[in-house]
């Protein structure tokens, strides 16, 4: 036949089969680009077996068709990610305690350090004394989470309850009367004081709803006796 006397108009679909084509006559060579279609091809002629190496640079898979028993080994516990210029990369995850943590271009396998532990089965916990409530804290701890409730030491005083002052006396009258120093009638007030002169004792230190105390005196030698109370209130 002359070179150009056959051409694939004149070969019907499918009458091409593998058992009329000679031995390694066949090549990538000798085939131009675009000249086989599936058209032209017998059912069931060409096989994995039948293609050359590097013969087929890509393959459409369809849908669903590759399964995990495709895959080859991944050894256990790793995790397969992008590494570097884009290249597969095995993650060793596998150890107690580490975690992927993102390292703003790609993952890292890392263990947990610093005052955290996390055991294999995701319990986390704190290292003892790693808590430092003046570094850790802002605001004002409440009373029920173990803090004060307040941020100074008379607000202190007041949220748990606990009031204390220095009364100075303005006559030798032997009752002697606070302004509003925030206890009431339930508060506990014990109260001692310290003279001019004269040896005077102290009855009583009755507290008031009005939030005043009542200092009862046995007798007050000079103006300017300082008497000091504490009130707890219930």
């Amino acid at each position: 036949l002359a070179d150009d006397a056959v051409t694939t108009v004149k070969i019907l679909d499918a009458n091409v089969t593998t058992d009329k084509i000679a031995d390694a006559n066949v090549t990538t060579a000798k085939i131009a680009d675009a000249n086989v279609n599936t058209a032209k091809l017998a059912d069931d002629s060409v096989t994995t077996v039948k293609i050359l190496d590097a013969a087929v640079t890509k393959i459409k898979l369809a849908d669903d068709v590759v399964t995990l028993s495709k895959f080859a080994d991944i050894p256990e516990g790793s995790v397969l990610t992008g590494g570097s210029g884009n290249a597969p990369l095995f993650l060793d995850a596998n150890d107690t305690g580490k975690i992927l943590v993102g390292s703003g271009t790609g993952l890292s396998s890392v263990a947990i350090s610093g005052d955290l532990g996390l055991a294999s089965n995701g319990t986390v916990t704190i290292a003892n004394n790693a808590v430092n409530l003046t570094s850790k804290v802002s605001g004002v701890l409440p009373i029920a989470n173990g803090g004060t409730g307040a941020s100074s030491v008379s607000s202190v005083r007041t949220a748990i309850g606990l009031l204390s002052g220095a009364f100075t006396t303005t006559s030798q009258a032997v009752v002697q009367t606070t302004s509003d120093v925030g206890v009431n009638t339930n508060s506990i007030v014990v109260a001692g004081f310290r003279t001019n002169g004269g040896s005077a004792k102290m009855h009583s230190a009755v507290p008031n709803s009005d939030g005043t105390i009542t200092f009862t005196i046995s007798n007050l030698n000079a103006i300017g006796d300082i008497i000091h109370w504490i009130a707890i209130n219930p």
